[in-house]
């Protein structure tokens, strides 16, 4: 190749190399904490010292996403009589995740939180101050369902949510159920470690925003925007290895189009697009369906116990309304989910819903909530305390609730404040399962 050649191709290279850079440095792993050990490779049994002056991740998230901790907010809220304070119902009982030990204490006359940690302590003994804030306050795992349509900030909610529960429950692991049309989960790549399917080749890509790049793709790796990768083989697997790790991580998940195990965890029919079963039923199973094994083995499961928060962006696409039986059993295990949930619960598993319409997530789920959340401009539904659309609200706040109870709340521009925006949408993608889907249709 002449000089000139080489040069010329240098020149054509810069600007995608230029945008992995600024990808790489907005997704620059957080390196710090107690968790980051097992990004690190480092065993556990030779920590030692190293491990136990070292802080949690959640001690650093909610400062990078523009958070205060949480007491100053109630305190601030008393000082104003807002009703975060006045309705702890509905926001401090949803993130506190409460265990029973804690609530035994919180009954106490004089409760000792001596051990629990410097951002919890103050939350737990703000609720034991007054016998009204811990009404109706229950121990075990919390769900909530946010709904708004696309462009009214639900996903920043979420953010919003996993940042509070995470300052307060900072031995609490947060399973982010990812889809291979979405990489919302990037505003917290810096402390995401993402889980693949075992054996499934994986592609990632920027689609620049950029004049020079615009209508390209540039080819990236799945370590250039997450903290660690695992792999696992099934439900099980997965989670047999999330209890050998740190607790207290933000994982992103990306579901098996194999199934592998499914049927034998749930009892209910898989069959994917590589089934051979495919050709008889005429159509394949979502690859959605693997969402259903997992919490199935979370609730029931003899090997995984951590507290655990379960994040499901546009969750209709799993637990869909109006879906009648067919050859995958999508009702059945709709219903199966509706009556697990109740175990979930009080095996310290938490969700964070969100979806278009209330009405997309079937009412046999939807009964088993017990906060909604209704983004500005909504209306709200018949279980919410408030009539009407919630017309007072902008871009950025939203009114989280209980039949009982209500806080209407703002939350900070995450990705922007953590530093995690990028010039390009990132996903992700299973080349060869998506060659076969094609073939099959």
């Amino acid at each position: 190749m002449s000089t000139q050649e080489s040069t010329d191709s240098e020149q054509e290279s810069s600007p995608r190399e230029e945008l992995r850079e600024t990808i790489r440095a907005a997704f620059d792993p957080y390196m710090r904490s107690r968790q980051a050990l097992d990004a690190k490779g480092i065993p556990p049994d030779e920590r030692g010292y190293n491990d136990r002056n070292r802080h949690n991740d959640g001690a650093e998230i909610y400062q990078q996403v523009g958070l205060a901790p949480f007491i100053k907010e109630l305190e601030r809220a008393e000082r104003r009589d807002h009703e975060v304070s006045s309705h702890p119902q509905a926001l401090a009982h949803l993130v506190c995740h409460i265990s029973d030990w804690e609530r035994h204490q919180l009954g106490e006359e004089e409760p000792d939180f001596s051990e629990m940690g410097r951002l919890r302590k103050p939350v737990l003994e703000w609720l034991a101050d007054e016998d009204d804030r811990l009404q109706r306050l229950r121990p075990g795992g919390t769900e909530i369902l946010i709904h708004g349509e696309q462009g009214t900030t639900k996903t920043t909610a979420m953010y919003w949510l996993i940042a509070l529960i995470m300052q307060l429950k900072q031995r609490e692991n947060v399973l982010w159920l990812s889809s291979l049309d979405d990489t919302e989960w990037t505003a917290l790549a810096p402390f995401a470690t993402v889980a693949l399917p075992a054996g499934e080749r994986v592609k990632v890509q920027a689609n620049p925003y950029t004049r020079e790049l615009r209508g390209e793709m540039v080819d990236l790796t799945i370590d250039d925007v997450a903290r660690d990768v695992i792999r696992y083989e099934d439900p099980r697997d997965l989670l047999e290895q999330l209890d050998r790790r740190t607790s207290g991580q933000f994982y992103v998940l990306y579901p098996d189009p194999n199934f592998r195990a499914c049927e034998e965890i749930t009892g209910r029919s898989y069959a994917g697009i590589r089934d051979e079963e495919v050709d008889k039923l005429g159509d394949a199973a979502t690859i959605h369906h693997w969402w259903f094994a997992l919490v199935e083995e979370l609730a029931h499961g003899t090997q995984y116990r951590e507290w655990t928060t379960i994040v499901a962006d546009e969750a209709h696409k799993w637990l869909k309304a109006g879906k009648s039986d067919d050859e995958h059993d999508w009702w059945h295990k709709i219903d199966d989910f509706s009556s697990t949930w109740a175990d979930a619960r009080k095996k310290r598993l938490s969700g964070i819903f969100a979806t278009h319409i209330w009405h997309e997530i079937p009412d046999r789920v939807r009964r088993k909530v017990r906060w909604g959340a209704t983004m500005n401009g909504e209306p709200f539904p018949s279980k919410a305390p408030l009539d009407g659309r919630n017309r007072n609200q902008d871009l950025g706040d939203t009114c989280v609730w209980t039949p009982l109870a209500w806080n209407f709340v703002g939350y900070p521009n995450v990705p922007r404040k953590a530093g995690t925006t990028v010039p390009a949408e990132i996903s992700v993608s299973f080349p060869d399962w998506e060659a076969a889907k094609n073939d099959l249709t």
